[in-house]
């Protein structure tokens, strides 16, 4: 996992392909406690992208 300076700021679209299965794992055990139908606040950034992911088969459960 290649760490990359802090002070560098890599435009989204490289962002997102950084750490994937990384994200893809905070984002499903931080949606594993959101209820089905339950409302959250997400700010910007590609870890939230990978929450929203993972919460939008949530967000329309019947």
């Amino acid at each position: 996992m290649g760490q990359l300076p802090s002070a560098e700021n890599l435009l989204f679209g490289n962002r997102h392909i950084i750490n994937t299965q990384e994200k893809e794992l905070m984002a499903q055990c931080i949606a594993s406690f959101i209820p089905d139908n339950g409302s959250l606040a997400l700010g910007i950034g590609t870890i939230m992208k990978a929450i929203a992911k993972q919460l939008r088969p949530k967000m329309c459960a019947q």
